[in-house]
């Protein structure tokens, strides 16, 4: 049975340390972890260790590293998200499944549609520790302010890195691409790899066409997720999990 995984903002490279707040109450309480007992940490930035617990109190863990072991669950290349949440617990779908599926950042989307209000950074960062922590990743993702359409429209794409990027957005109606022709299309293309993908998922009653045209006169392309209209939740994890499907291993 794998070891039980908790989460640490500092751990060292090796030797003894402490662990306090939330984690030590989870570890104690829930997983009833004792003396003896071994645990994988983790600090959401990449590093991971195997560790032993040499003390339990009710504030806090006397941990030590036994071996460490930084394990690459990464996609590899930059996986953006920019989404118009939908209503309360399935923003905590969303977090759960963005993070699962390997992206690497996600901004909540306000648009002229928009009717919810997202919850806090802090409470969504949290729902992305949580998945981290349950589907073995050592990075977890980062959650981070709220955007707007006009916003997007208004970023390039960065220019730290020689590999090309992509922006894909959304959107059913019109003359959007299929989104499998165009993950076909790059997928073909073993002379390309690109270094981030960025998409963007609007309100469940869409992005409005002036948005759309400025998004698509800005660089980003439209691409149509199938026949059905998909709850925004359901779109986002959809798409996600063909970007990542398809790119990987490459």
């Amino acid at each position: 049975m794998a070891a039980p995984r908790i989460f640490t903002p500092q751990l060292p490279l090796c030797g003894q340390f402490s662990l306090d707040g939330p984690e030590v109450r989870h570890a104690a309480t829930v997983l009833r972890l004792g003396v003896g007992d071994s645990l994988m940490a983790f600090d959401g930035k990449g590093g991971e260790a195997l560790c032993q617990i040499l003390q339990v109190d009710k504030r806090s863990l006397e941990l030590l590293i036994e071996e460490r072991i930084d394990t690459d669950r990464e996609l590899g290349f930059q996986l953006r998200a920019f989404v118009s949440v939908p209503k309360g617990d399935r923003q905590r779908v969303l977090v759960d499944g963005l993070s699962q599926l390997g992206v690497s950042h996600l901004h909540p989307l306000l648009t002229k549609r928009s009717v919810v209000k997202p919850a806090s950074s802090e409470r969504l960062q949290r729902y992305a520790v949580e998945s981290a922590k349950q589907c073995g990743r050592n990075v977890v993702m980062s959650v981070g302010a709220s955007q707007t359409a006009e916003s997007l429209s208004n970023t390039t794409a960065s220019n730290d890195a020689p590999l090309p990027s992509a922006r894909l957005v959304a959107h059913p109606y019109g003359e959007s691409l299929r989104v499998k022709d165009w993950l076909d299309g790059q997928s073909q293309n073993q002379e390309t790899l690109l270094r981030e993908i960025d998409f963007a998922i609007g309100p469940e009653g869409g992005f409005t066409e002036a948005e759309i045209e400025q998004l698509v006169n800005s660089g980003w392309q439209a691409v149509s997720l199938g026949k059905s209209i998909l709850r925004t939740e359901m779109a986002a994890l959809h798409l996600a999990g063909l970007i990542a499907a398809t790119f990987e291993h490459r």
